[in-house]
């Protein structure tokens, strides 16, 4: 991972504010995308990158991304297969580039697509016919 000291600033940005989002990214990873670890200053850098459209508001970001464990997934497949474009003194594209590279050595991809099946494992298995029952059960009460 890179330090802040070698990231490039951008005429808005410093090289530690890039820094500073880049924590922020792991932290809110790490929280399985915890709402508490989602400011509206991260949301607001967030939606500018990985090619991100925009949303209406911090809310509906997070409800397209973060709600449910498949939404989890196809962001981080969004932020996986972005190209990182641009130019480091105008874009995040440095941080961006690094991001990925953390996403992959944690296997986080991975994990949250194991979890998808797992639920879906289980939805399956309790949605057969026969497979749970509401029968009232006898009592000696």
């Amino acid at each position: 991972m890179l330090r802040h000291e070698t990231y490039t600033p951008t005429s808005c940005s410093t090289a530690a504010d890039k820094a500073k989002f880049l924590r922020q990214f792991q932290k809110f990873v790490e929280s399985d995308f915890a709402p508490s670890k989602f400011p509206k200053w991260f949301y607001n850098r967030l939606s500018m990158t990985f090619g991100h459209i925009a949303h209406y508001n911090k809310g509906g970001f997070f409800g397209t991304f973060f709600e449910s464990t498949r939404d989890k997934v196809e962001f981080l497949r969004q932020t996986l297969g972005y190209g990182c474009y641009g130019d480091a003194g105008f874009t995040y594209c440095d941080v961006e580039r690094d991001i990925q590279s953390w996403l992959r050595e944690q296997s986080t991809l991975a994990q949250y697509q194991t979890k998808t099946r797992r639920l879906k494992t289980v939805t399956n298995t309790y949605s057969k016919p026969g497979t749970f029952s509401m029968k009232a059960r006898s009592s000696a009460c």
